[in-house]
């Protein structure tokens, strides 16, 4: 079989290659079906799981889905089966202005512009960490079960993108197919969303109590906290020659084996005595990843802290249950929803001792007298 090579342009993944199935034996091999690549809200992580804002990482793989539906538009209800594409390799290499490869099966534009195709992808592709991804033989786009780490240096991201439905390659000057959606130059708009929580976590204290020192020594959360998660992703067609919308539901199971702890760059980490915010974390792993939930009652952060009063220190220990916690508008956050970025900052404040002096009344009088004779 021919072997062929994937161009990528600074933003976009090409993919090219022959046909396993007569079915989708190219007419013409000069046009590549390639993909562009847009992960809004996105972050950074220094395991290189997470993405920057606008474009996957040099050397990210997504997992391709493709459907070809010929001369009809992708139906509502999404019952067709992703034989023209299962799962394939797309990488984006370690360069972005260089060729990067992609495994079988490679694909080509049809030649009749009425011959319309659908696709959507998921990343990591590499990742042990999805399971039940779709098959060739699966009716619309299946599902996908998510396990975390309990650690946060070992969180993955984990993206699956809108539906680019009944896409057709188009050129500059080019004939237009009014029931299709152009694939300028043939590359495929792939929006990707995030299926995960960023939770974040800061500390600090509530006012300037100089020159009382305040060291949080520990933080845990609860392991009731979910690990798994199941993803089920659904399309529904807009009109002819236009996108239509995909949206994502989920269901939550699975606590982690042990409480998860929120790392600091020391033992204890010393906030700042004014009631600027210390977030205490080390370095990029300030970013945990969990999976979608509706937060129960044992979901809680536990916080040992050191106060240090004139080389005098007492050791307190503070739990907080996360539901109990409200937002700006006073509303109670019960939910970590797909794609939610939460920040919990916990004030550490001290209570002033305080003293009041009143005097206890003279007992009742008790007259005496004597005559002096």
């Amino acid at each position: 079989m021919k072997k062929t090579f994937l161009l990528a342009a600074a933003a976009a993944l090409l993919l090219a290659s022959c046909g396993k199935n007569e079915v989708f034996v190219p007419a013409q091999e000069d046009i590549p079906i390639g993909f562009n690549n847009y992960a809004p809200r996105s972050l950074t992580k220094a395991d290189g799981s997470l993405v920057d804002s606008g474009a996957l990482n040099e050397g990210a793989r997504i997992g391709v889905y493709g459907y070809s539906t010929e001369a009809v538009n992708l139906a509502t209800g999404f019952t067709t089966e992703p034989v023209f594409m299962t799962d394939a390799v797309v990488d984006y290499g370690t360069n972005t202005s260089a060729t990067a490869t992609a495994s079988d099966p490679v694909r080509y534009w049809p030649k009749t512009i009425t011959n319309l195709l659908s696709f959507f992808a998921y990343y990591p592709q590499e990742s042990t960490n999805i399971s039940g991804k779709p098959t060739a033989s699966t009716a619309g786009m299946g599902t996908f079960t998510f396990t975390q780490a309990g650690a946060v240096a070992n969180m993955e991201d984990f993206m699956i993108s809108n539906v680019a439905n009944d896409q057709y390659y188009w050129a500059t000057g080019e004939p237009e197919n009014g029931n299709g959606v152009k694939a300028t130059n043939g590359v495929v708009p792939l929006v990707f969303n995030h299926m995960l929580t960023k939770v974040n976590f800061k500390f600090c204290t509530a006012a300037d109590y100089s020159p009382v020192t305040i060291t949080v020594n520990s933080a845990t959360i609860a392991k009731e906290t979910l690990s798994e998660t199941v993803i089920t992703p659904s399309f529904t067609a807009g009109t002819a020659g236009t996108l239509g919308t995909t949206s994502f539901s989920y269901s939550s199971s699975t606590a982690y084996d042990a409480d998860i702890t929120i790392p600091f760059a020391a033992a204890g980490q010393l906030l700042n005595t004014t009631a600027t915010l210390n977030n205490g974390t080390a370095g990029t792993d300030t970013d945990f990843l969990f999976v979608p939930q509706t937060l129960s009652d044992d979901v809680k952060v536990t916080i040992n802290y050191t106060i240090n009063q004139n080389g005098t220190e007492t050791v307190n220990t503070a739990t907080v249950q996360l539901n109990q916690i409200t937002n700006a508008s006073s509303v109670a956050i019960t939910q970590w929803g797909i794609n939610n970025f939460i920040t919990y900052t916990f004030q550490i404040g001290l209570k002033n001792i305080l003293f009041t002096g009143t005097v206890d009344s003279w007992a009742p009088e008790i007259a005496g007298s004597y005559t002096i004779q």
